[in-house]
């Protein structure tokens, strides 16, 4: 196990949970606005 690869998936999933809850945000917005 290196732990270089567990930074950089941990960050890859932090990335991702963002542009999740991006998505959420703007497609509410739109729904609603």
């Amino acid at each position: 196990m290196q732990p270089t690869g567990m930074a950089t998936g941990r960050l890859k999933n932090q990335a991702k949970i963002r542009i999740n809850n991006w998505a959420v945000k703007t497609l509410r917005n739109i729904v609603t606005g």
